[in-house]
């Protein structure tokens, strides 16, 4: 059976667990709507990597939505194309679209320090944004949620490398295992203030075309689909 039937199947079966939590899937390219949908949902300004007012993006977003149309989780997926170098160059040269916002940190001043990323060469996908209404979590839909990004982005762009940065409270290897990510970096980032004082690090997920062959067959996704998404994460 090919790749692509594979993952096909790995997304209807994720989509029927999602139904069975009362919610079905938005898809969309549109990201000034994702912009607006974000910012009202969280309450925070988008960041610089999806805000289609800096720059024009080739990506998709999916929110997560109840019967009344009422968003319960979001996520964006954005194709960057071909790397810069490898993807340690790529984030040191584009390190102003990864800036989280309202952290008090700049560019100018923080480092690429992935070693895991040195290598990573082809074409790129980022995967981020991910959020979960308090009321929806602890309740398996956040390793759902990835897994349908994840695959979504593959059956659109097949990228060489699809990665995403996470935060402190996120970077530890349990994290990336139960979202379907392939690999798993702690420290890759070493973000800094104006001055160049530390403030914080970010770590790194990425998967591999290899992986996504694997996580389109994952025990993970049978099981979502045998139980309806009942027994999952977090």
């Amino acid at each position: 059976m090919s790749f692509v039937l594979h993952a096909s199947r790995a997304v209807c079966a994720l989509l029927e667990a999602l139904e069975a939590h009362g919610l079905t899937v938005a898809e969309s390219a549109d990201f000034s709507a994702f912009k607006a949908c974000y910012e009202l949902f969280r309450g925070v300004p988008v960041n610089p990597i999806f805000d289609v007012e800096r720059q024009t993006l080739d990506g998709i977003w999916l929110a997560m939505e109840d019967g009344e149309g009422v968003c319960h989780a979001i996520q964006a997926v954005r194709f960057l194309g071909p790397a810069t170098g490898d993807l340690a160059s790529h984030l040191a040269v584009h390190l102003r679209d990864f800036v989280p916002l309202g952290h008090g940190v700049e560019a100018a001043t923080s480092e690429v320090v992935s070693s895991a990323a040195q290598g990573m060469t082809g074409t790129l996908a980022y995967h981020g944004e991910f959020y979960i209404a308090p009321s929806h979590r602890r309740r398996g839909l956040a390793a759902l949620g990835i897994r349908l990004g994840q695959l979504a982005a593959w059956l659109r762009w097949h990228p060489d490398v699809f990665f995403g940065i996470t935060i402190p409270d996120s970077s530890t290897q349990g994290f990336a295992d139960r979202m379907g990510y392939g690999g798993f970096e702690q420290r890759a980032i070493a973000w800094r203030d104006a001055a160049g004082l530390p403030r914080y690090d970010e770590g790194l997920v990425w998967s591999g075309p290899a992986h996504m062959r694997a996580l389109s067959n994952d025990p993970f996704l049978r099981r979502a689909k045998s139980s309806l998404g009942c027994a999952a994460e977090q």
